[in-house]
Order: structure tokens, then sequence, then C-alpha cells
């Protein structure tokens, strides 16, 4: 997959789940969904540094 080299390069940070179902449902999605960007935090700002 090409997102690992990607966020690398770009200095992003990548988090991998085991199932594609699994991230659609952490996104808020009632589809399964290969890949998340996260641009603005909000109140999960305290929880993602962790």
């Amino acid at each position: 997959m090409h997102l690992g080299p990607l966020c690398e390069e770009k200095r992003c940070k990548l988090f991998k789940v085991s199932s594609k179902n699994e991230l659609g449902r952490a996104a808020g999605l009632d589809v399964s969904t290969a890949a998340v960007a996260i641009t603005d935090l909000g109140d999960a700002k305290k929880n993602f540094k962790e």
C-alpha cells in the first residue's frame, strides 16, 4: 500500500487497524473504509497523544 511511504515522507502518523469494518465504525460510517484522514482532532486531542 502506498500510504506507508507517503506518511513517512510527509511525517504524518499512520495507524493500522485489524479490518476495514473496524475503521469504518471508528469513523462513524455505516460502511467499511480503507483509509481515514483526521484533519481536526477536536475533543479527541488529549487521547491522540496517548
